[in-house]
């Protein structure tokens, strides 16, 4: 599975500050990396006037645009996260970045300054394994796994290099055949359908033990 890190914090914390540090040290050492932000308060993409904007208001579901330089894709509601992965992890990718999603059970980072005047939003939550702060001898996080200098981008990089990039875990492999043909998949999605079919085999009986199986599917059925 690709590795995923989310920031999270209140608003004005410093989130966007440290992870877009973050992203430029892991980018320099040659990482490639996927960013994935939540904003609670709404964006706009397609400004009023312009083509992407006119087929929308047309009455298009989806609207995707695409250049010799970048695409990007307008649709309404709110995007589930593992759909977000699923986006984010295709290609060859070495670590999926995350800000925002804090009710989310993925590893996370909290961003704390006191001088913000809020409170820590992911104290006391499993998934939380650090707090960058300015405050380390604040009492509001105490309770923190491990604190780190928000100041200090390349120890909060160091930081993820070990906890999130060196962690050696069995990666379930899936091979899709279509027809006799190989078809290639990239490792978020071997990863989900590896996991999605591990769990199903474990409510049947006889199977719950399984380490390799085979599916066909035949679609003129």
């Amino acid at each position: 599975m690709i590795p995923v890190i989310s920031f999270v914090g209140s608003s004005n914390s410093g989130k966007t500050t440290l992870v877009e540090q973050v992203i430029r040290i892991l980018t320099e050492k040659g990482l490639r990396i996927s960013l994935i932000k939540h904003d609670a308060h709404g964006f706009e993409i397609d400004h009023e006037g312009k083509d992407t904007w006119r087929h929308k208001q047309a009455g298009a579901v989806r609207v995707l645009i695409s250049s010799p330089a970048k695409y990007a894709m307008i649709a309404d509601g709110e995007a589930d996260l593992g759909d977000m992965l699923y986006m984010a992890g295709d290609g060859d990718i070495d670590l999926i970045v995350i800000e925002g999603y804090k009710s989310s059970s993925l590893p996370k980072i909290e961003v704390f300054r006191e001088s913000n005047g809020k409170k820590p939003v992911c104290i006391g939550h499993e998934s939380l394994i650090a707090v960058a702060t300015d405050t380390p001898e604040s009492g509001q996080i105490k309770d923190a796994p491990m604190l780190l200098d928000i100041n200090d981008p390349q120890a909060v990089v160091s930081f993820i290099e070990e906890r999130i990039l060196c962690e050696e875990k069995p990666t379930p492999f899936v091979s899709l055949v279509a027809d006799g043909k190989k078809i290639d998949l990239n490792r978020f999605a071997s990863f989900s359908l590896a996991n999605t079919l591990k769990g199903y085999l474990k409510s049947l009986k006889g199977a719950e033990d399984a380490m390799e199986f085979e599916i066909k599917v035949d679609l003129r059925k």
